[in-house]
């Protein structure tokens, strides 16, 4: 495991929903407090349940819901019509993005790798 590696969860449900080992998420544009708030997933990386929701929504637009049964938190939305700006329209946003006060971010333990390995939600 890198000494760096990232593990994102559900604010609401603690369930685990990414590592940065699995997705790298894009930088933060600095332009506004609205850029800085999102999460933006490269389309090549998408975890599983975040490219079941988009099928779902037929790849147009819709929230990003937290996949741990009996959540369903929002934790992003996608947008692949609109073209959506942020809050100063200075940045266009990428289509699919999270919003981080909807995440927590932590370094993984030992105890996280152990826990992830064996498919259950994380502590």
């Amino acid at each position: 495991m890198e000494q760096h590696e990232r593990l994102f969860r559900c604010r609401s449900c603690r369930g685990r929903l990414f590592t940065s080992a699995e997705i790298t998420p894009l930088p933060a544009a600095d332009c506004c407090r609205g850029a800085q708030e999102l999460r933006a997933l490269p389309e090549d990386q998408l975890p599983g349940w975040v490219q079941k929701q988009l099928e779902e929504g037929g790849y147009t637009r819709g929230r990003l819901t937290c996949p741990a049964p009996g959540c369903g938190a929002k934790v992003g939305q996608f947008d692949f019509i609109g073209g959506a700006t942020c809050d100063c329209h200075a940045t266009a946003l990428p289509p699919v993005r999270l919003v981080r006060s909807r995440l927590d971010e932590m370094p993984m333990t030992a105890d996280h790798v152990q826990v992830i390995a064996h498919g259950q939600i994380c502590p």
